[in-house]
């Protein structure tokens, strides 16, 4: 049944409701008027109007009307469209049939892997709590809840006087009604304030949380084959993040994959990446030391460190890891252009290689101006746009 019913299901591949509404008149319903109409809002109510079945259902006008919008779309439209609406090849389904299988029969080596690695006296592990069970974070008063203090000191609200109370206007307290106000204002202004600072507490600890790994988890207590499996999961998380732009979940993911196994070359480059794009230079030249000295011929923590310290202004070292890059890999046009050009910039800001390195304080004399340019791994001299770096991979699955 189930199955039958999610084949009845409608699907709207034109997206009908991602349209300008307009008044679709029953006249509309006409096939000579659908194939002289270029609207494609107008074609769009018209398909919905049919699909709708207020004017009844008409299966070859509604056919019609879809070709119609399909010859009106962008060429990109309207092949995926078409491409939704064709069933999967043979081709198609045993490639994810085979797919799945070789994942299950990995999963299914793994799990015996670490059944056999796995030490018979481990004590059993801490279990987390049911789900709201309990407060994460216990703070010593909760102000975003907070209630009308005053309410409950016994004062009851007074009802407001009529206007024509004459007697009880006359014992009414102007000053005192001012004095009341006023700290009415500085209570309401105490409330907003305490719910600020709560605010932040709660972030604070909620940034603690996050960096901080799952008390269920005891690293110690971990064969190294679980630790590689947890690094490797965390380190996916990371590159998730970093596609989609969030650079700070990204970079909590990677540091908890080097939490798991801090020998990784291939995390400590990817970190690298995001404190490049984050602009804290510094870290990603330390990251990328780190890589390079895992694994000397990894020619990505050779390029990223060139790139970091480019923007540190250590010109001369930046050369020196492009060019030992391009050792790694002499076919790797990208690299041979990013040598270049930083030559290039070396011997605008004047000098070159061979008397930078015999001076004393090299670091101290290469100029730093370039430190203000990073939104991505590309460098650019500030003169013209065609000594733009060229973006490149930028991750490691």
């Amino acid at each position: 049944m189930t199955g039958k019913a999610a084949q009845n299901v409608e699907v709207d591949y034109f997206y009908l409701d991602n349209r300008r509404k307009k008044h679709i008149d029953v006249c509309m319903l006409d096939y000579d008027y659908i194939s002289k109409c270029m609207d494609l809002d107008e074609l769009k109510g018209i398909l919905s109007m049919l699909k709708s079945g207020k004017e009844g259902r008409y299966p070859h006008l509604e056919e019609f009307t879809e070709t119609k919008i399909l010859s009106v779309l962008p060429v990109d439209e309207r092949n995926r469209i078409i491409q939704m609406k064709c069933e999967p090849s043979e081709l198609q389904v045993q490639e994810e049939v085979d797919g799945l299988t070789s994942w299950v029969e990995k999963m299914h080596t793994k799990c015996k892997l670490l059944d056999a690695k796995k030490p018979s006296n481990l004590r059993p592990r801490y279990v987390p709590p049911v789900r709201n069970s309990e407060p994460k974070v216990e703070f010593p008063q909760d102000h975003t809840n907070l209630r009308d203090e005053r309410s409950t000191t016994g004062r009851a609200h007074e009802r407001a006087i009529h206007a024509s109370d004459f007697r009880s206007w006359q014992c009414y307290d102007v000053e005192e009604a001012l004095k009341e106000i006023d700290e009415d204002d500085l209570y309401r202004k105490d409330r907003a304030e305490k719910k600020q600072e709560v605010l932040r507490q709660r972030e604070e600890d909620r940034k603690k949380q996050l960096a901080s790994l799952p008390a269920y988890i005891k690293i110690r207590d971990l064969t190294v084959e679980e630790r590689k499996i947890y690094a490797d999961e965390e380190k996916q998380k990371g590159n998730e993040y970093y596609k989609v732009g969030e650079m700070e979940n990204s970079l909590l993911y990677y540091n908890r994959s080097l939490t798991f196994d801090s020998s990784s070359a291939i995390v400590h480059a990817n970190r690298a990446m995001v404190h490049l794009r984050l602009k804290r230079f510094a870290s990603a030249e330390d990251d990328c030391s780190c890589a390079i000295n895992l694994d000397p011929a990894y020619v990505k923590g050779w390029m990223r460190r060139g790139i970091a310290r480019f923007q540190r202004g250590k010109y001369i070292g930046a050369i020196d890891d492009f060019a030992e890059a391009l050792r790694l890999d002499p076919s790797n046009k990208g690299v041979e252009k990013l040598l270049a050009k930083t030559q290039a910039k070396l011997r605008e800001v004047g000098g070159s290689a061979d008397e930078k390195r015999n001076c004393p304080n090299s670091e101290g004399c290469l100029m730093k101006e370039e430190t203000k340019r990073m939104d991505h791994p590309d460098i650019d001299s500030g003169e013209n746009k065609a000594t733009k770096f060229k973006r490149f991979e930028i991750l490691d699955e």
